[in-house]
Parts: structure tokens; sequence; C-alpha cells
């Protein structure tokens, strides 16, 4: 009998005939398995906390490279640039007055050509063909230096797309490679690697070249996040994960917080990624001092080295070699299992969809900062406070409503005002604006739950690889952002707010199918994976019975 004969699972109940003739994992009885289980609520406090801290610096310099783009990539007030031309702001500010006065026509990508021999009354255009003229305000970004204005205008938001492509094959490879070599192995190479691209990436000479080191930062980003994330939730007790979630997420929010700091100083791009490069490359040493390995990741690599032996011994050798691998190939959870079992291959596609439309608002509000109007540090500032209230809020409404209700809550919020804040704006732009915040904080709590619930519908030896999926699914809704944002620039600024609303909405309701995790325990096997269904809405679960028994 091979493995793939075998019948896993009919309704999502496992009817394996090994499976019932072996304890769970292949390796320990129950007894021994719950017993082992609270061995990290044996942990102070302190310990607890000081794992947090010391993942907050890591979780902070990824805020930061996900956010900074607002200064990186701002375009500034510019022109067509006049021959023999000075590049003071002065020359900027008086040329742009006298063009908008003498002529009806975008100065911003086109000038007079030839106005010497031009006819009295006649008027021909060209494109900028001596450059650009651009504010000094914003000092030099990545559109001043690339010229990423008019006719390339559009190789700004392909930049963000290119990195969002990053973080999608980060995503995919990153679970795995975390599940396999251990969470604090992935943390630490790609923490030092993605400061090491950073500094790379402050010495682009041109565009193409600044996009290709973006794509493999994204992709080294990922795996710094998803490792840290699963890290902090794996290393405390079930009834203190979203308190740890919480101060992970408030680690995040500072980073966003340093950006606005660092863009009102620095005024030139290659100096605000080296900063962070530098920190980060400076913070390696101590992170890989007292940093250790997820003590559950160590207990279930350990058991599953040990599954073939163990099982040997429990079952008094009774067993053949083929029942012996199938076995084997049954308790070491592999990554097909999330697609062959229906329950957890539901929940996975349930989840991908739900990460997709939360980072699609995400970091369409997000990336949106210069085009809310006014002043955009204070934007900055404002977005960064609103997220680190949504991560508050994120905590007290998991410790009153649970996983579940909460998220559902959340985004459909979140759809709402954003459906709201088109028809809102032309009436008052502060309410615009305000509306547009609220839609963002609810956007964040879910984004925030949703990545909390996810990993705690899986096993634990493809806890991670389920959150590196969805995350890599994700970034379909993320690289989509900066071109939803463009369409919104260049057609109508309703766009971008009513597809987030309306696909909030229905993944609101979608929600409503998943399990209720609050408060309990991590699964650690299929077994323990497929027992959530319990938890599920009672219309759910009546619905499935009676269509079982039809």
């Amino acid at each position: 009998m091979s493995f793939d004969e075998t019948p896993l699972e009919v309704n999502g109940i496992n009817n394996n005939p090994l499976e019932s003739m072996i304890p769970t994992h292949g390796v320990v009885p129950d007894v021994e398995r719950h017993h082992q289980r609270p061995r990290v609520e044996r942990k102070s406090k302190f310990h607890h906390l000081w794992i947090l801290l010391l993942l907050s610096f890591p979780m902070s310099s990824l805020a930061y490279m996900i956010f900074v783009p607002n200064f990186l990539y701002n375009v500034p007030n510019h022109r067509c640039k006049l021959a023999n031309e000075s590049n003071t702001n002065e020359s900027f500010t008086n040329n742009s007055v006298m063009w908008n006065q003498t002529v009806q026509m975008d100065p911003q990508c086109q000038r007079l050509a030839n106005t010497t021999k031009n006819p009295i009354g006649s008027v021909e255009t060209e494109g900028c063909l001596d450059g650009w003229q651009y504010s000094k305000d914003m000092g030099v970004t990545v559109v001043t230096e690339f010229d990423l204005v008019c006719d390339d205008a559009w190789k700004r938001p392909t930049i963000q797309c290119i990195f969002m492509i990053g973080l999608m094959i980060g995503s995919l490879l990153g679970g795995t490679l975390s599940d396999r070599f251990g969470r604090r192995v992935v943390l630490l190479s790609s923490f030092l690697g993605g400061g090491l691209l950073l500094l790379i990436l402050s010495f682009s000479h041109n565009y193409w070249c600044f996009v290709a080191v973006i794509f493999f930062l994204g992709a080294i980003h990922i795996l710094t996040y998803s490792s840290i994330f699963i890290m902090a939730q794996e290393s405390v007790p079930e009834h203190q994960r979203a308190l740890a979630a919480l101060g992970i997420n408030f680690s995040f929010g500072i980073g966003f917080l340093y950006v606005p700091l660092a863009g009102y100083f620095i005024k030139d791009w290659r100096w605000l990624l080296r900063i962070v490069s530098i920190a980060r490359c400076a913070y390696f040493p101590l992170l890989a001092l007292l940093l250790k390995e997820s003590p559950m990741w160590l207990d279930q690599t350990r058991r599953k080295s040990q599954v073939v032996s163990s099982d040997r011994k429990q079952l008094n050798k009774k067993l053949s070699e083929a029942e012996v691998e199938d076995i084997t190939a049954l308790k070491m959870l592999k990554t097909s299992l999330l697609c062959s079992n229906s329950v957890l291959r539901n929940r996975l596609l349930m989840a991908c969809f739900l990460w997709n439309v939360t980072f699609l608002c995400f970091y369409t509000l997000s990336l949106n900062s210069a085009n809310l109007g006014g002043n955009i540090y204070i934007n900055c500032v404002f977005g960064a406070l609103v997220d680190m209230a949504s991560y508050l809020c994120m905590f007290l409404l998991l410790r009153k409503t649970g996983r579940r209700n909460s998220l559902s809550l959340c985004i459909f919020i979140s759809g709402a005002f954003c459906l709201l804040t088109p028809p809102l704006r032309p009436l008052n732009e502060t309410v615009g604006v305000a509306a547009s915040m609220i839609g963002r904080f609810f956007v964040t709590t879910s984004m925030s739950i949703a990545i909390l619930f996810t990993g705690e519908m899986f096993p634990t030896l493809l806890r991670n690889t389920s959150v590196g999926i969805a995350s890599m699914s994700a970034r379909i809704g993320s690289a989509l952002s900066p071109y939803l944002i463009f369409s919104g620039e260049m057609i109508d600024l309703a766009i971008p707010f009513y597809v987030m609303g309306i696909l909030a909405i229905i993944g609101s309701f979608f929600t409503l199918i998943l399990p209720e995790t609050s408060n309990a325990p991590l699964p650690d096997t299929l077994k323990d994976a497929l027992a959530l269904n319990k938890y599920r809405l009672d219309i759910i679960r009546r619905r499935k019975s009676w269509f079982a028994k039809t």
C-alpha cells in the first residue's frame, strides 16, 4: 500500500487506517505530547518580553523599507528645462510662473519649440529635450535622478511592482526554507543579506540596475518578515499570542515613524537607504549572539527525525517496511497535504483571498500619502499613528471577539469607509481625508489579524509554509496597488477607493466560513488542525452536515 493510495480524509475526517494504529506524530503518545506542549509556558514573562524586544528592530527596519517609497519615489513639482538654464530653485519658480501665464500647455512635459522663429500668434510645442527642472524642496529622489516623469512615468509604479514580485518569490521559498532549516538561520541570513543589498541599491547608477536590485531586496525582505512573525508566535504561550502580535506590530509602526523623520533631515535618496543598511549591519552581531531557535520548531524537528525508529518501537516492530514508509510519509506532513486535504486546502484558499484584499487596500492607502494633500511629513506621521492605534485595536478586539469575527468586522468597516471617501471628498476635503484614514485604520487592523489568524489554522510543520503561500499570493494585490494608485492619478481619484471598498466587503462575508482559533492551542498535527472545524459557525456546520446526508 503506497502513501498516494491511502485515503487521507473524507469530508474533513481522517480515515487513514495506519494513522489510527500509531500515536500522534508517530513518536510519542498524546499524554507525552500534551506534557511537552506547555514547555513554552514555563519560560518567565521576562524571557518572552526579551524575545519581542530583540525582534523589534529587525521588524522596524522592514517597516522603514515598506514606507520609505513615499520619499524615494516622490514626484516634486517639475517642468521642462530650458537651454542653458541653471538648476536653482529660484529659476524653477520664476520660469514656471512665466510659462503658465504665457501659453496654455503642460509645462511639465512640453515646452515651446524654437520660440524665436515662430510667427506671432502661433505656438509649437516639443518634448523636454534638455531634461527637466525639479523643485528642490524634496531634495534628490529616485524620480529626479532617473527622470521618471512624463513618458517614463510608468516606470515609477513598476519599481514598486517589481519589489512586490520579489516579495512573492520570497514568500514561495521562505516558508519552506524556514520550516526546513529553522526560523533563526533564515532570519539571521536574510536580515544581514537585506542590509547588504540596501547598501548595493544605494549605489545604483541607472534605473534598470535599481530595479534588478530591488527585486532581490523584496525576496530577502519577506524571508525576514515571516521568520520574525512565526518566531514571535511560537516563543510565547497560546494565551499571549495576541500580545506578542501586538508587540511585533508596534515595532512595525515605530519603523513607519522613522520614515518622515529620516525624510525630513536627509534629502538624498541614496543616504535614506544607506542609513538603514548601516544600522542593520551594526545590529546583526547582537542579534546573532542573543537570538535562540524557536523551541516549538526544535521539538517538532526532533520528533520528525525520530519517526521511523519510534514507530517501530511502539508497535513492537509488527509493521512491514512498506507500512513504516506510509507512516513516515503521513507523519512528516508534506506540503502536498495543503492541496490534497480539502479542509486545509479550503482554508488556504480563503486565507490567500483575504491576504490579497487586505494587502491591496493597505498598500494603496499607505503609499498614497503624497496625494492626500497637505504636508507629506505630517501625513506620514498621522499614518504611522493610525497604524499603531490599529494594532492596539486589534489586541483589544481579539481579546473580546476572537479572530474570525474581528477580522470580518474590520474588513467590512474598512470597505464601507473606502466607498464613502469619493463622495465625501468633494464636499469637504478634510472629511474625505478623515474617511480615508478610518478606512486605513481598519484595514491595518484586518491585515494584522489575518496574519495571526492564518498561522493558527495549520499544523506546526506546515505553519510557516502556509503563511508563506498566503503571503506570496498577497503580492498579487500588493503588486497591483501602485498601478491602482497610478490609475487614480491618470483617470479618476475615486477608482482606487471603489475597487478597495467592493473587495473588502466581499472578503468580510467570506471570513465567516473560517473556524475560530482564539485561545485554542496551536495545532501540532494534521489531526489537531482538522479538529478546529468544531469552532466554525453553527450555521456553517449545519449546512455541511445537511449536504453530507443528501
